[in-house]
């Protein structure tokens, strides 16, 4: 046979190195699957959902227990990303145009059909979510980010929503509730605010108290941090700007209905202006603060 005759196949083109820790970070795993690694693919993939799990589990764990296993939530998904992009840095065979739009379609799919509605949000929305703090009601128990100097990060916090499946939010619950504008449309956003009133109570408001069938409000104890402005509270008062709108007190709870006010009674639109809220609405507990460091702490 005649060197003429002789089919040799092309050489295998590879694209460079970075290229495949592109596509672990966008898809973990993928590097090692377009290299020929399935398994260790299937390995990278399972370990990031683990991870998304265990995060979520841990957050839901009250008292000293989760105090100890914090490290986790910061230390051990840095380690992973950074293996996982150290490992995945490889070259990997080339894949074309089409390749590459396969490629696309399976991220978003990860992201949108599988990561995110079918097992990270049933998962969350059963057991825990984090939440950023957006205004300032809740002041100073729960921080929102400043953008003016000096900048300041806004509190993260951990809410869990299995918790009210078996109970009922208790006084002093900081929860997040489904708010309603005057057209009856939902917010988008929760609102947090603070349990003060339960079903069937008498709720009036004598400054700096909350006054309950009548009597001053100081148990729990923030409530009497709060109306004797200790730790940076101001007490409680009416709505500083009257409204003939607004809730009139006294005023006495239905049988599923909850008086919620914000701590920072001087910024805080809450149950003075938009009434109580009915159980039904009342979602989830807010249980800690997960971020910034210096701010971590069990509410």
């Amino acid at each position: 046979m005649s060197d003429s005759q002789l089919v040799t196949k092309p050489p295998k083109l590879y694209h460079r190195k970075w290229v495949g820790a592109l596509c672990a970070s966008l898809l973990p795993g993928s590097a090692h699957f377009l290299a020929g690694q399935k398994m260790w693919g299937i390995l990278w993939f399972g370990g990031l959902l683990s991870l998304v799990f265990l995060r979520f589990f841990i957050t839901s764990i009250p008292g000293k227990l989760f105090d100890i296993l914090t490290p986790f939530l910061f230390f051990v998904p840095a380690v992973y990303i950074i293996l996982l992009l150290v490992f995945s840095w490889r070259p990997i065979p080339r894949i074309g145009c089409f390749g590459w739009i396969l490629f696309a379609l399976l991220v978003l799919i990860f992201g949108n059909c599988i990561y995110k509605p079918f097992m990270i949000l049933p998962f969350t929305q059963n057991v825990a979510e984090f939440s950023g703090i957006a205004g300032a009601s809740m002041s100073p128990t729960l921080c929102p980010s400043k953008k003016t100097p000096p900048p300041r990060f806004g509190d993260v916090v951990v809410r869990n929503v299995w918790i009210y499946w078996r109970d009922n939010p208790k006084r002093g619950d900081i929860v997040c509730f489904n708010h309603y504008d005057k057209d009856g449309k939902a917010d988008p956003k929760p609102w947090a605010e603070r349990v003060v009133g339960l079903p069937g109570e008498t709720i009036d408001i004598d400054p700096p108290f909350v006054l309950i069938n009548g009597k001053p409000l100081t148990e729990p104890d923030i409530f009497r941090k709060i109306s004797e402005s200790q730790e940076g509270y101001i007490g409680y008062n009416y709505f500083p700007y009257p409204d003939p709108n607004n809730v009139q007190f006294p005023l006495t709870l239905a049988d599923d209905e909850y008086f919620l006010l914000g701590d920072n009674s001087a910024k805080c639109i809450d149950s003075r202006v938009f009434g109580p809220v009915k159980r039904s609405d009342i979602k989830s507990k807010i249980i800690r603060i997960v971020f910034p460091p210096s701010r971590i702490k069990e509410l």
